[in-house]
C-alpha cells in the first residue's frame, strides 16, 4: 500500500489512486472489515483533497500506515505558513 501511494504521490493525475480505492471497495463489501474500511477512507480523503494541501495529505495519509513518515510530517508541517496548517489539520480530521 505505501509503495503504491508514494506512486500515487508524483503524479496526482495519476489512475492508480482511482484502482486502489476500487480495490479497497471491493474487498470491503466481501468483509466488512474495519482497517479496508479506513484503508479506502484515507484513500479518498486523497482523492478528494484541494490541491493547495495534496503533499500534506499525501504524507499524512503515509504516516498512517508507517510510522518512518511521522517525522518526514511533521518537518513539512514546520515549513508551512499558518493558513495552510490550520488549513491541512482541519482536513485531516475530517478524513
Amino acid at each position: 500500500m505505501k509503495k503504491l501511494i508514494n506512486i500515487i504521490g508524483q503524479d496526482r493525475d495519476n489512475d492508480l489512486i482511482w484502482y486502489l480505492n476500487y480495490l479497497l471497495e471491493k474487498e470491503y463489501r466481501e468483509t466488512y472489515e474495519d482497517n479496508l474500511l479506513e484503508s479506502m477512507t484515507l484513500i479518498q480523503g486523497i482523492i478528494r483533497c484541494p490541491d493547495r494541501i495534496y503533499n500534506g495529505v499525501l504524507l499524512y495519509v503515509l504516516s498512517q500506515f508507517d510510522d518512518d513518515y511521522s517525522a518526514v510530517y511533521d518537518d513539512y508541517m514546520d515549513g508551512l505558513d499558518v493558513e495552510l496548517i490550520i488549513c491541512l489539520n482541519e482536513y485531516v480530521k475530517r478524513i
